[in-house]
């Protein structure tokens, strides 16, 4: 079987991406070079995604949590009593909680860094070379090849068809 990205989000259904996302140096050069790993990602986002309590933890090896303006507001809510988790990202931390319980690995940059599951002092420790994070979006492409690099050492190569 080999590996597939599966997006989700708190809602699910169709996803737009950001206008500054879509903008990015990184973006228009896939766009222009047709690069067929951007179609399929821009086609799996606005054909409508699961959300994320319909998905189990135990079918995933990896999460990665991306930043961006639609990550604050969806990780976080305000009130008179200041900033804390949504309820979205509460079930996103279990849920990374259960894939990193799982050895497997969780990354995220910038403000999805409020997805990453908070660890408790027994379990940090294990945990610790299977957890990514980038300060930045910008970080993205290392937080991601990390997470590739950690799967392989845990996983070993992807078992071909």
């Amino acid at each position: 079987m080999h590996p597939q990205v599966v997006f989700a989000s708190d809602s699910g259904g169709a996803s737009q991406p950001e206008q500054d996302s879509l903008e990015s140096k990184v973006a228009k050069e896939a766009e222009q070079k047709n690069d067929p790993r951007w179609i399929e990602v821009l086609r799996k986002a606005t054909s409508g995604i699961p959300k994320l309590t319909a998905l189990r933890p135990t079918d995933f090896k990896a999460v990665f949590v991306p930043g961006g303006a639609s990550a604050l507001r969806n990780l976080r809510q305000t009130n008179m009593g200041g900033s804390s988790p949504s309820a979205f990202c509460q079930e996103l931390q279990r849920f990374s909680m259960a894939v990193l319980q799982a050895d497997g690995v969780v990354g995220a940059t910038g403000h999805g860094t409020r997805g990453l599951p908070v660890l408790p002092p027994e379990v940090a420790a294990s945990c610790k070379e299977r957890l990514f994070s980038g300060e930045f979006d910008s970080a993205a492409t290392q937080t991601a090849h990390a997470m590739v690099q950690a799967l392989a050492a845990a996983w070993g190569p992807p078992e071909s068809s």
